[in-house]
């Protein structure tokens, strides 16, 4: 849901990528997305006027997106890789392909000092614990994206006794007794961080052993999610969190019909509604990155991958 932060003009799309909803035991496997060519609802300079009386001052929020003033107001639309653009550098890929729409904004934190306030958490862990801390990002190239980015973030901070490491996991269903055992507990982790649910619903590498696999079914994955937590609780690990699955951008392997690729916001709304469900159920911490994926869920450079030098 879309929350305003300040009165004026704001440019609206909206888009449809399904006709019906995905079932929830339902085989969603040959479940075709729109042509994007066609899947806009709105017409390309809608807009709406947002006054002062219509903003929710209620809403907790740590930041926003903002166009710079520099530059002139435009809309701003979803970025998507059309059929054929994978190699061909031709005038047909650019404009939907196009990473410059994004140049424009930038990111504010809500409160100014509310960066200094994250960063003064950090020192203070820094500082006040003499032990080393071991932060392990659970899940595949996720989470080794993830470690990345805050390794770049403790060393500008020079968080020295911090550190975050990946520990490569497909499936929550390898996020088994041995596997907490050996990689979470053996590794002494201080704090783990797992989401396991990419490769659930993606295509899988040609030259791995589950090239072919067909995505995981909502039942199944809700069965894998609830005894990885059965595991988890029965083990001696500490501090677990589990984390929501990021979304995708429209890659040309998710707008094929059928599909080769399933991480489009319909499947991951429901993995995340899965885990969400289970981790208030069986009192799991859940961190809901939504709100830092959201509104940028098309900005990655390969269509998949949120790293600081392609976003």
């Amino acid at each position: 849901m879309c929350h305003p932060r300040s009165q004026g003009k704001y440019y609206l799309e909206i888009i449809g990528l399904l006709c019906n909803d995905l079932s929830w035991d339902g085989e969603y496997k040959h479940v075709c997305l729109e042509d994007p060519s066609y899947m806009k609802l709105t017409d390309d300079w809608a807009h709406i006027y947002v006054d002062e009386n219509a903003l929710d001052r209620d809403v907790v929020s740590i930041g926003h997106w903002k166009m710079s003033n520099k530059v002139v107001s435009m809309p701003l639309q979803t970025r998507y890789q059309p059929q054929g653009c994978r190699e061909e550098k031709i005038d047909r890929c650019f404009l939907p392909m196009s990473k410059d729409r994004f140049e424009p904004y930038q990111f504010e934190f809500q409160n100014q000092n509310e960066s200094s306030f994250i960063q003064d958490r950090v020192l203070a862990a820094n500082t006040i614990t003499k032990q080393n801390i071991l932060l392990c990002f659970v899940g595949l190239s996720h989470a080794r994206e993830m470690a990345a980015a805050v390794n770049l973030w403790l060393q500008n901070l020079n968080a020295s006794n911090i550190k975050a490491v990946n520990v490569d996991a497909q499936f929550p269903r390898l996020v088994n007794q041995q596997f907490i055992q050996n990689k979470i507990i053996g590794r002494k982790c201080t704090r783990t961080v797992i989401a396991a649910g990419q490769w659930s619903a993606g295509k899988k590498p040609p030259g791995s052993k589950y090239a072919g696999l067909s995505p995981t079914q909502f039942p199944q994955y809700r069965d894998e999610v609830h005894n990885m937590i059965v595991d988890l609780q029965a083990s001696d690990a500490k501090g677990i969190f589990l984390r929501s699955i990021h979304y995708n951008s429209l890659g040309d392997v998710k707008l094929t019909c059928p599909p080769q690729d399933w991480r489009h916001p319909a499947v991951i709304d429901q993995l995340n509604m899965i885990i969400k469900n289970l981790t208030q159920s069986m009192g799991i911490q859940y961190i809901d990155t939504s709100e830092i994926i959201g509104p940028m869920w098309d900005a990655a450079g390969d269509f998949c991958h949120y790293r600081d030098d392609d976003v």
